[in-house]
C-alpha cells in the first residue's frame, strides 16, 4: 500500500492544494476526497481521472467534494 498526500490546506488557502490523498493498493487507486482542484493535482503527479478506480468522500464540504 502506498499513500500519497495530494493536498493539505483549508478550503480558503492559497499556497497548497485542498485536502485530497491517494491510496494505491497494489495498483488499485482509491482517491480519498475530491476537492475542486483535483484535476490539476492529478495532472501534477502524472495521472488523470480515468486512472482512479474509486473515490471515498469523508464529508460534504466543498473542499472535499467540489471536484465531483
Amino acid at each position: 500500500m502506498k499513500l500519497t498526500v495530494l493536498g493539505a490546506r483549508s478550503a480558503f488557502g492559497m499556497q497548497q492544494y485542498q485536502s485530497n490523498f491517494l491510496i494505491d493498493f497494489d495498483g488499485y487507486k482509491l482517491l480519498f476526497d475530491c476537492g475542486g482542484d483535483i484535476r490539476r493535482v492529478l495532472k501534477d503527479i502524472g495521472l488523470g481521472v480515468n486512472d482512479i478506480d474509486g473515490i471515498y468522500c469523508s464529508h460534504l464540504h466543498a473542499d472535499h467534494t467540489g471536484g465531483f
